[in-house]
């Protein structure tokens, strides 16, 4: 079980709210709240696209459709005790955008952000709570929504070094069994769900020769950049390298940080003591010859401490839920294309 540090509204039947006393009604009717953002002028406004008309009525299509189906799951029509708050708006990286120059024809990623907010009384009015909540955070076309980095760097100038590291990933265990290949993920920040094209998988196995390679570029890079420390760990990277067999290369790569014989780069066989599995996000996944807005990927998050329909309180218990509540063969409807 991870152990994870709650932000919400925890294990009372009261909380304090900006200094007054609020009572939680666990068995007041809830609500679906929708609210679509994408013209508000703020930073996830869709104008960020540049699509045409063609494009952006795929793409107000794409929300229309995405808020029908959350809206109508079996759980919304009789909730109890929280208000779901979900709002449609554009989706990107923009920490990422301010490094790279936009393109015309960068794939579209839409966004329904879906919020369980527990529903209180505060002075004899009723009100809803929604600020540190639990939520699913549904996103399109993204691929670092699937994924959480299996690396820790700093960040140096050449980023295309940096993200060739920040992007592979351990495969996760299955958390839940949704049907039809779609899988609840269980990771550690976040859990997910994705949902992805049949036709090919959305992941891929790092070699150990690629892994190898990465992790060179990235410390040569950064003794580069001014690290002289560097130095020291390429050594040490160097005879462990020493240690992986010639036919070990070509192979996927598995990592343990169990090895004392191998403490920085930790490749193994798999069946050495605690061997993972380290992936990355298939390059080849996406169609490029379909349209920007054609949705081919969908994850749905949620935190990473809502791993259990016993934990938490009525809005976790809810998520966990709506979440087993959705079918596989439903979700892969969404997608434009399969």
């Amino acid at each position: 079980m991870k152990v994870m540090v709650l932000l919400t509204i925890a294990l009372f039947p009261y909380v304090n709210i900006y200094g007054q006393e609020s009572f939680r009604l666990p068995d007041y009717p809830g609500k679906w709240l929708y609210l679509n953002e994408n013209n508000s002028g703020e930073w996830y406004d869709e104008s960020f696209y540049r699509m045409n008309t063609t494009e952006l009525n795929a793409y107000h299509k794409t929300h229309e459709k995405f808020e029908s189906f959350f809206r109508n799951q079996p759980l919304v029509s009789h909730i109890k005790g929280i208000n779901l708050s979900a709002k449609s708006r554009a989706m990107y990286d923009h920490y990422d955008h301010a490094r790279y120059p936009v393109k015309n024809n960068e794939r579209v990623k839409a966004r329904l952000f879906i919020q369980f907010c527990p529903i209180l009384k505060r002075e004899n009015k009723i009100e809803w709570f929604c600020d540190e909540v639990p939520y699913m955070d549904i996103v399109t076309n993204y691929p670092k929504a699937c994924y959480e980095s299996g690396t820790s760097i700093t960040l140096l100038n050449n980023l295309d070094v940096c993200n060739k590291m920040l992007e592979m990933f351990y495969m996760p265990d299955s958390l839940l069994d949704l049907g039809d290949g779609v899988i609840l993920f269980d990771w550690y920040y976040e859990n997910r769900v994705v949902i992805a094209v049949n036709k090919r998988p959305w992941w891929k196995p790092v070699t150990t020769r690629e892994y190898i390679e990465r992790t060179l570029a990235y410390h040569k890079e950064s003794l580069k950049e001014g690290n002289t420390e560097e130095q020291i760990v390429l050594d040490a990277i160097e005879k462990e390298i020493a240690l992986v067999p010639e036919w070990l290369l070509d192979q996927p790569v598995y990592l343990s940080n169990e090895l004392d014989d191998r403490p920085l780069l930790g490749i193994c066989s798999k069946n050495e003591p605690g061997a993972r599995a380290f992936c990355k996000f298939n390059p080849g996944y996406f169609d490029n010859t379909l349209p920007k807005t054609t949705v081919q990927l969908i994850t749905i998050t949620i935190p990473g401490h809502n791993d259990s329909k016993d934990y938490g309180e009525i809005d976790s218990q809810n998520l966990w839920k709506y979440i087993e509540g959705l079918k596989g063969a439903d979700l892969l409807k969404l997608l434009s294309t399969n």
